[in-house]
């Protein structure tokens, strides 16, 4: 947040930009002085972002079976979620899964993000 006296210094700059200034060069230092006036109003509008409480939780191969027994009653109880994945672009294939992000919305208690990297899990044969 800049403090008064740098907020009317760029005020200043803004409409005192030298005529000998032009082109690309006076296009750049506008935009520059905009968006510095830009971030103080919405520094001293909105509060700062803070995030609600979560638990992150990575699955991959060596996560444990008691994990994921908690994680599946939490679901399991749980009716609010986020879901979004993400995939490798192969030339000239089907894209291949990497991650799939889960976040349960608990009511009153923090929330849990599961990461899952799909590439990294045990195989299809085994219980987990």
């Amino acid at each position: 947040m800049l403090s008064q006296e740098e907020y009317e210094d760029i005020k200043y700059k803004l409409k005192s930009i030298p005529s000998s200034i032009t082109g690309k060069h006076r296009q750049n230092l506008c935009r520059i002085f905009k968006k510095q006036l830009k971030e103080h109003e919405y520094t001293s509008t909105y509060p700062p972002f803070i995030p609600l409480s979560h638990k992150l939780f990575f699955i991959n191969y060596a996560t444990t079976e008691q994990t994921l027994i908690h994680l599946i009653e939490t679901i399991n109880i749980s009716n609010i979620f986020t879901l979004d994945t993400e995939s490798i672009c192969i030339y000239k294939q089907p894209n291949q899964p990497t991650l799939i992000q889960l976040q349960i919305i608990r009511q009153k208690l923090n929330s849990y993000v599961i990461i899952i990297e799909v590439y990294h899990l045990p195989q299809s044969t085994t219980i987990t």
